[in-house]
């Protein structure tokens, strides 16, 4: 049976660990949390859903589980790919009570992250989940046309506004750099 990639998220435990230290602040361990909930949220759909991991490999932008059942319907994909960012909203809503006012990074980066994983971008989960749909909807040479064509306008329209942030407010050359990054790989992958 031939293994199927289905979820890849981003995950740099270490750097955010060395942040942490170099920094001396809690915000990238707390993003870190995040990460982790958000990726226990795939593992765990799958494995409700019946479907055993096989490997897990990290990347320099990511991380790859592999199934090795073949079968996978597009439907269970489907929803695995959307449970990391159900896990994040699940775990930033339950703990709403126990959190302070000063931690209000501490909601915009489970919200930034759910919500970026779910953008119609070729490595996030929300371009994997249209990939799915397409593919439940037409055939499979046309899913493959429609979703590239989505993940390069998405990933044009994505470095777009990383320029337009970068050149207004001078603050965030890291999300022009994640964008071209982005953009490369979707070329690359075509």
């Amino acid at each position: 049976m031939i293994a199927r990639r289905i979820v890849s998220v981003g995950l740099l435990p270490l750097c955010f660990i060395w942040l942490s230290v170099i920094e001396k602040n809690v915000f990238p361990l707390i993003l870190l949390l995040h990460i982790a909930v958000h990726e226990g949220g795939h593992l765990l759909a799958a494995l409700l859903l019946g479907v055993r991991p096989t490997s897990a490999e990290g990347r320099y932008i990511g991380m790859n589980i592999s199934f090795s059942d073949g079968t996978v319907s597009y439907k269970k994909e489907l929803l695995i790919l959307l449970s990391g960012s159900g896990a994040n909203f699940v775990f930033l809503l339950l703990s709403l009570p126990f959190i302070s006012v000063t931690f209000v990074f501490y909601y915009f980066s489970a919200v930034g992250i759910a919500m970026f994983n779910l953008l119609p971008l070729s490595i996030c989960d929300g371009g994997k989940a249209l990939s799915c749909i397409l593919l439940m909807l037409f055939p499979e040479d046309k899913a493959v046309k429609l979703s590239g064509a989505i993940h390069f306008i998405s990933a044009v329209l994505f470095l777009t506004f990383a320029v337009c942030v970068q050149f207004v407010y001078r603050i965030n050359l890291s999300l022009m750099v994640v964008s071209i990054y982005i953009l490369l790989e979707l070329i690359l992958s075509y």
